[in-house]
C-alpha cells in the first residue's frame, strides 16, 4: 500500500503503471494563486508518453491542452511529440472561433 493524495491505494494489480499513477498524484497545495483573467491567457499542457503501449491508431502519445480561466481541456492523440506545436495551434484555433460564435 502507498500513501498518497487520494489516501491508501492498493497498485499491485496496475503492474507498470504504478510509477506513472504516482507521478501524478501531488499534495502541494498552491495558497494565493490566482485564476486567469480570460481565454487562452494561461494554459496548462501535457504530454504523455509513459505508456509502453500504442494507443488507437498506432498513436504513442496524447496531448492535454487546459484553460485555466474556463478549465476546458482538449486531448489530441499523435505519433510523434514533434506534432505538439501543430496540435497547440489546432486548439487555439477552435478556442478562438468558439469564442466567435459565442
Amino acid at each position: 500500500m502507498l500513501r498518497g493524495a487520494i489516501g491508501l491505494l492498493d497498485y499491485s494489480d496496475l503492474g507498470g503503471y504504478t510509477n506513472y499513477i504516482e507521478s501524478k498524484q501531488t499534495n502541494i497545495r498552491k495558497f494565493g494563486a490566482k485564476k486567469s483573467s480570460g481565454v487562452l491567457k494561461l494554459m496548462y499542457t501535457d504530454i504523455n508518453d509513459s505508456f509502453p503501449i500504442s494507443l488507437l491508431d498506432d498513436h504513442m502519445y496524447f496531448i492535454i491542452f487546459t484553460d485555466d480561466y474556463s478549465y476546458c481541456g482538449y486531448l489530441y492523440l499523435v505519433h510523434e511529440k514533434l506534432q505538439s506545436l501543430d496540435m497547440f495551434k489546432i486548439y487555439k484555433a477552435k478556442v478562438e472561433n468558439q469564442q466567435k460564435k459565442d
